[in-house]
Formats: C-alpha cells, structure tokens, sequence
C-alpha cells in the first residue's frame, strides 16, 4: 500500500489526466462520488494540517504582512487575469462570466498539497487557504459585480457554514492533533502527501463525471472559438 502512495504521488499529473479521462469517458464513476466532495475536501485538509503544529502556525500570524500580499494577489491580479481572458476567448455571456467568477475565486483547498509535495511551507499556505477562503463569500460578490455588473445572490450563511465544516474545522482539528501527538504523526510524514493526492484524484473524479456532457461540450465551443 504504501509503495502505491508513493507512485501516486511521484506520477501525480499523469494520474490527473488519467482520472479526468475517466470521468469524461465514464461519468457514472464521478457520479457515485459526488455525494462524497465535501467530506474528500474536509478529509484532504485534515491530512494536510497533520503536517505542521500549533507553532507553525504561530510563525505564519506573526508575520501579517504575507498574509495581505497573499489577499492581494489572489484577489487582485487573479481576478483581472480572470476577466481579461473571458473577454479574449468569448468576448461576452455566461462563459465570459463563468471565467471571470473563476477568476475572483480563492486559491483551490487542495492548493496546500502541492505546497506540501513540492517541499514548501505547508503551514503558510494552509493559514492562506484559510483565510482567503473565509474571505471570499464577502469579498467575491463585490469583486464579481464591479468587473461584470451581475449581481450574484450569495447564501452567506450557508456558504459560511460549509466553509467552516470543510476548511476551518479540519484544518483546526489536525494541527491540535499534530501539536499534542507530535512524535506520532511525525513519523507518517513522507505518506501525507501521497495520501492527499488520493484523495485529490477522488475529488478530481466527482467534479469531472457529474459535469462531463457540459464540459464536452463546452469544449467544443472554445475549440470552435
């Protein structure tokens, strides 16, 4: 088992091709995972915090100043970037939108895994995931209705309420156990990151099968374009 985490974490990008083929080929086995999103999601952030302890965290806070370059530049020029090609590749409508939401939307929860597998900060890119993502049912609407003029109608206390459950709470729960069983965890270290990239082709599997005549067909379109 653990020579197979090993490989998928070394062949990562081939077994992301690989599953999105799946479930563009195959929806079926991307729709009996769907009910599953949230808990592959909270389930990766849990792993991925097991990484680092409370004191980590308190290096990351203690500098604040990351942390504001960090909202910047994913809510700045990501969102820019976002617009700017909606308007390039379909000038104007829903995919034009779609693009630009894209754009205005946080760093990926799974974002921290390859900070994890390329040897970096874990601890500074989970306490960005974080906040960033708390942040953006506030910030997203605004942002999203100053570049299109759409108004999104956000269920704040909703989307609140799930972010808190899939980001917050696990996050909170594998630091406070890595801090109390440092000695234990730490000796799993070199498995997280295959772990994570499981479960990221899990998720990767539920988004693409449900969504795979839309995708295709989509697909089509921007090749026409």
């Amino acid at each position: 088992m653990s020579r197979f985490i090993y490989f998928v974490e070394a062949h990562l990008v081939w077994f992301v091709m690989f599953v999105a083929g799946v479930g563009l080929l195959f929806p079926a086995t991307g729709i009996i995972l769907e009910f599953a999103i949230g808990p592959l999601l909270a389930l990766l952030m849990l792993i991925i915090s097991l990484t680092f302890d409370a004191h980590a965290v308190r290096i990351v806070f203690r500098k604040p100043s990351r942390q504001l370059l960090a909202l910047g530049l994913v809510y700045g020029p990501m969102s820019i970037a976002g617009w700017l090609t909606g308007r390039l590749f379909f000038g104007s409508g829903p995919l034009a939108a779609g693009q630009t939401l894209l754009g205005t939307l946080p760093t990926d929860v799974s974002s921290p895994l390859l900070v994890l597998m390329a040897k970096g900060n874990v601890a500074l890119a989970a306490v960005f995931n974080a906040v960033n993502t708390a942040l953006c049912p506030f910030i997203v609407p605004f942002l999203f209705l100053w570049l299109t003029g759409l108004q999104l109608d956000v269920p704040l206390g909703s989307i609140i309420l799930e972010l808190t459950l899939i980001v917050l709470v696990p996050t909170v729960i594998g630091v406070s156990l890595r801090t109390k069983f440092s000695t234990f965890f730490a000796r799993h270290d070199s498995a997280y990151a295959g772990i994570g990239s499981i479960l990221y082709l899990l998720i990767l599997l539920a988004v693409v099968g449900p969504n795979a005549a839309t995708i295709i067909g989509y697909g089509g379109y921007v090749v026409a374009q």
